[in-house]
């Protein structure tokens, strides 16, 4: 729906400390995973870039980095 209006889509703020991944993920890879390959947003932000681009890096799913790092 963002995608027809030519909107992008970017939450906020993806956190890796004790308490702060939902639920209904298993730990942050999986809360990546969720938003960037099931969810399909454009980007994310995080106060844990280092394991985000290390997550992006190494995982096989749809999302592919748009941009060189």
């Amino acid at each position: 729906m963002t995608d027809k209006a030519g909107l992008e889509v970017y939450p906020y703020t993806f956190r890796a400390d004790e308490g702060r991944v939902p639920t209904y993920a298993k730990n942050f890879d999986d809360m990546l995973d969720i938003f960037l390959n099931k969810v399909d947003v454009d980007g994310l932000f995080t106060d844990f870039p280092d394991r985000a681009v290390n997550f992006i890096r190494h995982q096989d799913g749809p999302f592919q980095w748009r941009r060189s790092l």
